[in-house]
């Protein structure tokens, strides 16, 4: 049933063994052909692969119990799938609609438009699996610490020598039990289990320090310190800010809950890193933050409270105007998805008519019209992010108008009193303004960050606004 117009991806098992779990590693042989003339998603250059061996298993939590299953590639050596950095480990990913296939792929994308160090590259394929025609998937590079991935220092198994334990790290904030794990509590009523990958065997020294890291940076985020000195000491801002925005972006309800993973480096100024990206899908338009609308099912880890702190303000109007001007390379991005992909959608709907039928160039379109109200949402609404300390109510008057950062006072009121404090609860400017004035916030020499900006008028109820001023 393959078109030929996507490389195919025909892997076959010794003695036709099937594939039906995800702990059996089974040997099998892959063969890569790909047509005349195509050009890689990422435009890399690729060449056919001929009978590599390498063992395949099943993959996933909630997608292993669907029809069009995920799998686990290892190759016996590294390999490059067409065009991606030599590895041995790659994920074959069925997605199958609009939420969870070009946003999935085109959010790495968007993760690398951020500045992310290294989010995975995904290429859309056909795939055949001892002989049957599977459909339409993606190959993409799994996580994992390496030259060619993430590129930080790796700890090793077992490891006892202090100086090398703060360092090498990859772990995930879970939403599934798993063996290689840590559990310490979050918050009254939640837990927060810390999946390790690497390493992947723990010392008695390598889970003391671990457990006693996350204790102390779960600790830190809810200090209630406005300033987020006390938890920017273990995590860098900044990847706060961009891990924050893929997520938002998607409106990836389960963003904050499983796959949220954290990486460190080795070295006496390494921090902890929010990323990479994994498991990304867009859940919808936007009429909220995350933090605030999410299933039902989801916990949402840390975020509200890093939210209300001035180090992440700080990072996030640091990040978000770079991000904002360069979108049109990330709806390109998922464009030329559905450019590659159409000619597969009538075999694919075949394979798997119980999935819903569309033409995928009219899910990259629809994908990239959402994320396109989500960035605009976004913009409009990061005044209002966050709950600062000493702020209990936002409040407007008729007399006093907010225009993103521009604050007008109205004809109806005589003298007026403005005052911009830091999350802190400090003033840094004030300054007086009479009936029709009006002011640009981003004009008054105050750095780029969160604000809490007070206006009084002699004759009008106070109005209140958490603002963005960005640099």
């Amino acid at each position: 049933m393959a078109t030929g117009t996507l490389p195919i991806i025909n892997i076959s098992t010794e003695n036709g063994v099937p594939v039906v779990d995800k702990e059996t590693k089974i040997p099998a042989l892959l063969n890569l052909s790909i047509p005349e003339a195509y050009t890689t998603l990422n435009q890399f250059e690729s060449e056919d692969l001929k009978d590599v061996a390498l063992t395949i298993k099943g993959r996933g939590n909630a997608s292993w119990k669907l029809d069009k299953k995920p799998y686990k590639l290892k190759f016996e050596k590294k390999t490059s799938v067409l065009g991606m950095p030599k590895h041995k480990h790659y994920a074959i990913i069925p997605y199958t609609g609009w939420q969870s296939g070009p946003s999935a792929v085109g959010g790495m994308e968007l993760a690398r438009v951020t500045g992310q160090s290294w989010a995975p590259y995904g290429e859309p394929v056909e795939f055949i699996l001892n002989g049957e025609y599977l459909g339409r998937y993606f190959i993409v590079e799994s996580v994992k610490i390496d030259s060619n991935r993430l590129d930080i220092y790796e700890q090793e198994d077992l490891n006892e020598d202090p100086s090398l334990i703060p360092g090498g790290w990859l772990v995930e904030i879970d939403n599934y039990d798993d063996p290689c794990q840590i559990t310490i509590p979050e918050t009254e009523g939640l837990n927060l289990r810390v999946t390790y990958h690497t390493p992947e065997e723990l010392s008695a020294a390598q889970e003391k320090w671990l457990i006693n890291e996350f204790t102390a940076i779960n600790a830190a985020i809810y200090s209630g310190d406005a300033t987020g000195k006390s938890w920017s000491r273990y995590i860098d801002p900044a990847s706060v800010a961009r891990y924050f925005i893929v997520r938002e972006i998607l409106h990836d309800g389960d963003g904050y809950n499983g796959s949220f993973y954290l990486h460190k480096d080795l070295g006496d100024n390494c921090r902890w890193n929010f990323g990479p990206m994994w498991d990304l899908q867009l859940y919808s338009r936007k009429s909220d933050w995350i933090m605030e609308d999410h299933p039902s099912y989801s916990a949402v880890h840390w975020i509200k409270a890093l939210a209300q702190t001035q180090a992440f303000a700080d990072a996030l109007a640091d990040v978000w105007p770079a991000v904002k001007s360069d979108m049109q390379r990330v709806y390109d991005y998922v464009t030329r998805i559905g450019e590659l992909c159409a000619a597969s959608d009538a075999v694919n709907y075949e394979r798997w008519p119980q999935f819903e039928k569309a033409e995928i160039k009219a899910y990259c379109a629809n994908v990239n019209a959402i994320m396109k109200d989500n960035v605009e949402w976004i913009d409009q609404n990061l005044m209002y992010l966050g709950d600062p300390a000493g702020v209990s109510s936002v409040t407007d008057s008729s007399n006093v108008r907010f225009y993103g950062n521009t604050v007008e006072i109205g004809f109806g009121v005589g003298e007026a009193s403005l005052s911009v404090y830091g999350v802190d609860g400090k003033c840094c400017r004030s300054l007086t303004l009479t009936a029709g004035d009006s002011v640009a916030l981003s004009t008054l020499g105050i750095p780029a960050g969160m604000y809490i900006v007070r206006v009084s008028a002699d004759s009008a109820a106070p109005a209140v606004r958490k603002i963005i001023i960005g640099k």
